[in-house]
């Protein structure tokens, strides 16, 4: 599935007619200095945010770690309005690639494409932007992962959507470090419309890739249906197979998965009933047991699950929202990171990361560039889905 637009976007070379302005965020690295929100990105003026806050950089004297950086990477503007849903890499020399969704309207059925950029310092800058997925979709591209399989490749899967009744799962490969990419393949073959949030995918320690996905006949009919399985591939993504699919009376939606010490896999489901549920697979994905409540508060909204490289121990990005109030609980806010020490048996040290709850955070990434974490998510004030935020702090700090 190719045509001349994705053709275009399948080899890039380095300098070539892409975007060369740098995404510059001010110099963390200079002592008591601000400079977590830049004065220009992509030449658009940033102008002050509403939540995006100046941090100040630890001078060594303090004992809790402090955020090295924070801004805005992607604001939005009058003709580009929505900027979000990132993925993060770390590439073999050091580099970060990061990819999002640029839309050109508000609605998630509006004209989009997916941009690939640079970083050659952790992410306070970022340079070379270019077009990493062409909207090649009846209605657009989104939701972009990008994942490092053992075989050294990157996998890129993103949504191809086409209608309200036909949205696919899409994977394609580099074996260059993101220069170039093969072609677009479907991910599965099951009809419907298939929701597979950024930053999802997982390569077992087996080998086996799984795309959690959540499916429906017509995600614009609320009456029906949603349910959540994985779409499985043992031989990096040639062939896929559907698991068992599982649900419940409320929409299941949005699944996020990890995998635990003893080769099982948690997923975590996006709900209406103010939790977040889970369910456990001891079959690679291929099935799973009842879904159940957790013990985490959370609106309608998708939550993050990673583990920590250095510490083993399970990360969880959420709203959580205990806001007496229904109609105020909805909010996509404070954004919070839960630690569990026993494979998400029980969840503690919970921190907001976010703490300003006039706006609404949501469809975060994760990955860990040293000691670090290195989050990108929506940052909203008048809708959930606005502008694109980046956020890096050391592991330490969620600790403290």
């Amino acid at each position: 599935m190719t045509n001349s637009g994705e053709a275009e976007g399948q080899k890039r070379a380095k300098g070539g007619a892409c975007l060369s302005r740098r995404y510059q965020s001010g110099n963390p690295s200079s002592g008591n200095a601000d400079g977590a929100c830049p004065d220009t990105i992509g030449g658009v003026r940033n102008e002050s945010h509403p939540c995006v806050k100046k941090v100040r950089h630890g001078d060594g004297t303090k004992e809790t770690p402090t955020m090295k950086f924070e801004y805005l990477l992607a604001p939005t503007t009058e003709d580009n309005p929505r900027n979000g849903e990132g993925s993060v890499i770390i590439l073999n020399d050091g580099r970060l690639l990061l990819c999002y969704t640029e839309f050109r309207g508000g609605g998630d059925n509006d004209w989009a494409y997916i941009v690939g950029l640079y970083s050659d310092d952790g992410g306070q800058s970022w340079h070379d932007k270019h077009v990493i997925q062409p909207n090649i979709g009846g209605m657009n591209v989104m939701s972009a992962s990008l994942l490092r399989l053992q075989s050294g490749k990157i996998a890129f899967v993103y949504l191809l959507k086409n209608s309200t009744r036909n949205c696919l799962p899409v994977m394609r490969l580099s074996e260059d470090e993101g220069e170039s990419w093969t072609a677009s393949a479907i991910v599965g073959d099951h009809p419907g419309y298939h929701v597979v949030n950024n930053d999802r995918p997982i390569q077992l320690s087996t080998g086996r890739i799984l795309v959690p996905a959540s499916i429906s006949q017509d995600i614009r009919d609320r009456s029906l249906p949603q349910t959540v399985f994985c779409y499985y591939s043992d031989d990096e993504g040639r062939t896929w197979r559907a698991g068992e699919a599982q649900g419940m009376d409320a929409p299941c939606q949005e699944p996020g998965l990890i995998e635990l010490k003893d080769g099982s896999v948690l997923m975590i489901i996006r709900t209406t009933l103010g939790y977040i549920y889970q369910a456990l697979s001891t079959h690679g994905g291929e099935s799973w047991t009842n879904i159940e409540r957790t013990g985490l508060v959370s609106p309608c909204a998708p939550a993050t699950i990673k583990r920590f490289p250095s510490t083993n121990d399970l990360l969880i990005l959420y709203n959580n929202n205990q806001e007496p109030d229904a109609a105020k609980r909805e909010r996509r806010t404070p954004l919070t990171a839960a630690l569990s020490k026993d494979e998400g048996k029980t969840w503690q040290l919970i921190k907001d990361v976010e703490l300003d709850h006039t706006c609404t955070y949501c469809y975060v990434s994760a990955c860990f560039p040293g000691e670090d974490v290195l989050l990108t998510y929506y940052l909203g004030t008048e809708r959930n889905l606005e502008a694109l935020k980046i956020k890096r702090f050391p592991v330490e700090w969620l600790y403290t």
